[in-house]
């Protein structure tokens, strides 16, 4: 029940973001469009940092729990190995994460901040399209959160 209600609220925050745009107007999107194309850029960065700290949670947990689990009972090489392998391959993609982060950042602001920024300056009908699927979103999270307030 909890999770039902969690992305309720998840869904309420995304149909905010989506009827900002229309929200706003062209007027005001024209003036906070450098403001808007930055918050653009930095949402894909700051995905990919709650994955990497999910990464890193969860091989601390793995990491706790192999070595409980050994301490009692043992640990195949296998599990080791294993435990290493995706070690390495995270620390990997980190790595390159941050050596290529200025290029990463380019390439979004590039190829999808400037783009939707421009899209949503020039296109009305899009706007109008954000709001209703804003409306169905917000809709959608309060249902969910109604019914978990009913059944708990």
């Amino acid at each position: 029940m909890k999770w039902i209600n969690a992305l309720g609220m998840l869904l309420q925050f995304i149909s905010f973001w989506m009827a900002a745009p229309e929200l706003l107007g062209e007027n005001n999107l024209k003036r906070f469009e450098k403001g808007l194309r930055n918050t653009l850029t930095l949402f894909p960065i700051i995905l990919l940092g709650i994955i990497v700290a999910t990464y890193g949670i969860l091989f601390l947990i793995r990491g706790v729990y192999l070595g409980i689990k050994g301490g009692f009972e043992g640990i195949e090489i296998s599990d080791m190995h294993s435990f290493y392998w995706a070690i390495g391959i995270s620390t990997f993609l980190y790595m390159m994460l941050i050596l290529f982060f200025k290029r990463i950042k380019l390439f979004l602001e590039r190829n999808i901040s400037i783009p939707l920024t421009r899209k949503l300056l020039e296109d009305q009908q899009l706007r109008k399209s954000s709001l209703i699927i804003a409306a169905i979103l917000l809709s959608v999270g309060f249902m969910m959160q109604f019914l978990v307030l009913i059944l708990s």
